[in-house]
């Protein structure tokens, strides 16, 4: 053999045994690497946060005091219209007795000529003027003074007479009461149940000294 036929042949030998151990590698590095895992990943965009609920709001209402019934004010007229009333009837049964039965007493401080007039509204209304036009000049006397003005009031409301029926002994407090009536003129008309065409008033003045 050749020395050329040699060292082919050792290179034959060399190559395949080259290609061989390239085989074997190959096959150990495919075993012992682990294959590769693919993972899919899907976004999910999140659904927007619910909006908070509204709070109830309460709206405060103010409590408005009940009116006042219309009733409670009828009780109470009746309870005046009763209350003098059973003075009148007192006072009428003091006149029966005194032989003074065609007047009608309708209050303290004022006696009527006319017995068939019924209306407590219109006399507390005289009541009312003369007394805010009265002015006691002596309001430090001693002794009690009374005094009573006579007049009478038209069906217009203005006066048809005035005098001095009742004197004191003190000019100066019967003059005193005399101006308070005159000057309340004019008075309210008549009320229209009342039908005579004048009303007689005797309104009593009294001072009472202090104790």
């Amino acid at each position: 053999m050749t020395f050329s036929m040699r060292n082919a042949l050792l290179l034959s030998t060399g190559f395949h045994i080259f290609v061989f151990l390239l085989i074997i590698t190959s096959t150990l590095f495919q075993h012992t690497t682990p294959p590769v895992q693919k993972y899919f990943v899907r976004i999910i965009t999140l659904p927007p946060e619910p909006e908070p609920a509204p709070v109830a709001t309460t709206n405060e209402t103010k409590v408005e005091e009940p009116p006042k019934p219309a009733e409670t004010r009828v009780e109470e007229k009746e309870v005046k219209k009763e209350k003098t009333k059973e003075g009148t009837k007192a006072s009428e049964s003091r006149q029966k007795k005194t032989g003074t039965s065609k007047q009608k007493r309708v209050s303290p401080p004022i006696t009527l000529d006319n017995p068939d007039f019924d209306s407590p509204f219109y006399i507390s209304l005289i009541y009312t003027k003369v007394t805010n036009n009265w002015l006691n000049p002596t309001p430090r006397a001693i002794v009690p003074l009374v005094t009573v003005i006579y007049f009478k009031i038209r069906r217009d409301g203005k006066l048809g007479e005035i005098r001095i029926e009742k004197r004191s002994g003190n000019p100066a407090f019967d003059e005193a009461a005399y101006n308070a009536v005159r000057l309340s003129e004019p008075f309210p008309p008549l009320p229209d149940e009342f039908q005579q065409d004048m009303l007689g008033v005797h309104f009593e003045f009294e001072h009472l000294p202090e104790q």
